[in-house]
């Protein structure tokens, strides 16, 4: 199958291009980048650019893997109608040109503020700007009336992370022998390594008729605390005291597994030792 991946020098993009899923990859980006996939062909532009759009709409792509959002990790309303804009017209262009199936990459933002294991059925509260702006562009994508696959990663980590996530904040600080401190250790998310989100993603691409919304998540709450600590054991820099684990958003992944097999086989001792070795030779 012929592919466009927008997003692909993006941190979870770049996890993906690892993954095999078969056919012929194209990618979308602002500029050059290296890949260690083989025979990646390559296109350089921006979403707003309605000429480009034109090209890409000739050389007749049979699916759509759209990972890209502009601005991250400032989530403005501005922003996110900017996105949101640019996201439904693109694959509108993209369907009308003759992509037979659309991928796109949700968050579990669209839960809100929930503190509980959901499934791709809950619907949330106190939804943010950002969670309802993906949830009008699923709205849109569902009365397209294409087979659609819609990933609601939750909180990803690993290589490649924003210099400003908690992770790099908590390595850099480690470098230099002092702890992070995190202002609520206790706060708790549903952490998933990155390669795991990608692996998702791939075995959904592999498995026919798996169209849907689907949750991927560890399932399992861990404190913000819990997280700098790991770090800090393996980098030999004293811990921050008294972490607790809370109850948080976190995902139900039962449909994921029972629809293609996929399971989270990465945990956050395993998960922050692949960060550091990738951190030590390629974070600044």
């Amino acid at each position: 199958m012929k592919t466009l991946i927008t997003g692909a020098t993006g941190f979870i993009g770049k996890s993906l291009l690892n993954q095999e899923f078969g056919g012929e990859i194209h990618t979308l980006s602002r500029g050059p980048f290296n890949s260690n996939r083989v025979n990646t062909i390559q296109h350089y532009g921006d979403l707003k650019d309605a000429d480009l759009i034109k090209k890409l709409g000739k050389l007749k792509f049979e699916r759509l893997i759209h990972l890209a959002w502009q601005g991250i990790p400032i989530l403005s309303p501005e922003i996110n109608q900017l996105n949101l804009n640019m996201s439904r017209n693109f694959i509108d262009s993209l369907i009308d040109s003759g992509v037979q199936e659309v991928n796109v990459s949700g968050s579990c933002l669209e839960y809100g503020t929930l503190d509980k294991m959901v499934d791709e059925n809950t619907v949330g509260i106190n939804i943010g700007d950002f969670g309802e702006t993906k949830l009008k562009l699923l709205d849109h994508l569902e009365s397209q009336l294409i087979p659609y696959r819609w990933f609601r990663v939750f909180y990803a980590y690993g290589p490649f992370q924003h210099i400003n996530s908690l992770l790099m904040q908590a390595y850099s600080s480690a470098q230099r022998g002092s702890s992070l401190i995190a202002n609520e250790p206790n706060e708790s998310k549903d952490f998933i390594f990155v390669s795991d989100v990608a692996r998702a993603i791939s075995m959904l691409l592999q498995t026919k008729d798996a169209f849907g919304v689907f949750n991927i998540g560890s399932g399992k709450s861990t404190s913000l605390g819990t997280l700098i600590n790991t770090l800090n054991q393996k980098m030999n820099v004293p811990t921050i005291p008294d972490v607790l684990n809370l109850n948080s958003l976190r995902a139900n992944h039962k449909k994921i597994q029972d629809t293609c097999g996929w399971a989270p086989t990465i945990d956050i001792g395993q998960g922050v030792s692949k960060f550091i070795q990738w951190a030590a030779t390629n974070a600044s």
